[in-house]
């Protein structure tokens, strides 16, 4: 059994998915924790929130539009990133944030360091520049979706960040 937890955590994506979760629980429930009367309760309702939204559950024990703005916005990002690779859950997924995230990074390496040969790595294996260019393509594409699908339902009259989680919940 702890071989086979061992062997799991060794995945790069699931790392970083568990980081996401960790950080988004710890953030959110330091920014709520005067709402429910202390950081036990703070983190119960944090992690049901983050971990409702992060795989598009759409469930929800708490009414998080009270919460600060840190933690709504936290919580909209989270609906961008999504679950994992082959997960049902909407959003960009783990694995391409980690792409793209890793490839700026490179990118402002060679900026820096003209010189500068590193290529993106997963699991410690290279990338081919094909793949980081469909994650980035996708990227693209989520976003002009996205934001051709907030301006058509602005067109309802409601506030900017109605239209755009609504949008978003949709797209994700």
């Amino acid at each position: 059994m702890l071989g086979n937890i061992r062997t799991a955590l060794r995945n790069e994506e699931l790392r970083w998915f568990l980081g996401i979760i960790a950080f988004a629980v710890l953030t959110i429930a330091v920014d709520i924790r005067n709402l429910y009367g202390g950081v036990g309760h703070a983190l119960r309702y944090s992690f049901f929130q983050v971990t409702s939204i992060i795989s598009t559950t759409g469930f929800a024990t708490a009414d998080f539009n009270l919460w600060p703005e840190y933690s709504k916005f936290l919580l909209v990002l989270l609906m961008f990133v999504g679950g994992c690779a082959g997960s049902t859950a909407g959003g960009l997924k783990v694995s391409r944030v980690m792409l793209l995230f890793k490839s700026c990074t490179i990118e402002v390496k060679k900026m820096l360091r003209p010189r500068c040969v590193e290529n993106v790595r997963l699991d410690g294996k290279p990338v081919d520049a094909q793949t980081v260019y469909n994650a980035l393509t996708y990227f693209t594409f989520y976003i002009i979706i996205l934001l051709i699908a907030g301006l058509i339902v602005s067109l309802d009259g409601l506030d900017f960040t109605t239209n755009f989680t609504a949008a978003l919940s949709c797209l994700s």
